[in-house]
């Protein structure tokens, strides 16, 4: 039984090509717990902000913003450069996990499963490996563990998700479908 994939070319069996969609997505899951095993010092931005920014010129720019996260309040115009690294930060989670989510879509689009139960079943997936990626992170020398990250990863898997169901959408009214 030979199909031919979205480029025309021909994939094999159709059990081989929904196969196929599944190696970005364990590739992506890699990535993630690569990413967490790192220790801050290796991800941190500041000492780029440091090298290439005048922290007191950034300073003038800096909203009066307070972010209370944990057990710590994090103030703009205070500590800008640690505030851009916390929302650089909070915004690849977001980032990361949206991606995690439209992988897991596709992996999901030719399955049998309604899209309600589709959307389930990702979402579970990304708490999963979130929460994962969290006790990763919690058993790495030098970084710490928050559930609130859970939090901000599903709110990002979310967004992929809608992102993923708008595209899919729009694609079948385009096709007349």
């Amino acid at each position: 039984n030979v199909d031919d994939d979205s480029t025309g070319k021909e994939c094999g069996t159709i059990r081989f090509c929904r196969f196929l969609v599944f190696i970005p997505l364990g590739l992506w899951v890699v990535l993630i717990f690569s990413l967490s095993s790192q220790p801050y010092e290796e991800q941190s931005i500041r000492p780029f902000l440091y090298e290439h920014f005048d922290q007191e010129k950034v300073r003038e720019w800096m909203p009066d913003v307070k972010i209370h996260y944990r057990t710590s309040t994090i103030h703009a115009q205070t500590a800008p450069f640690h505030f851009i690294e916390f929302v650089f930060r909070k915004s690849a989670h977001l980032f990361v996990y949206a991606v995690l989510a439209i992988l897991s879509y596709m992996a999901l689009l030719h399955g049998r499963m309604r899209w309600g139960w589709k959307c389930l079943a990702i979402l579970l997936f990304v708490a999963v490996i979130a929460l994962l990626d969290e006790w990763n992170q919690s058993v790495t020398p030098q970084r710490t563990s928050a559930i609130q990250d859970v939090g901000i990863d599903l709110l990002g898997a979310s967004l992929g998700l809608a992102l993923a169901g708008l595209s899919h959408y729009l694609n079948k009214r385009l096709r007349g479908g």
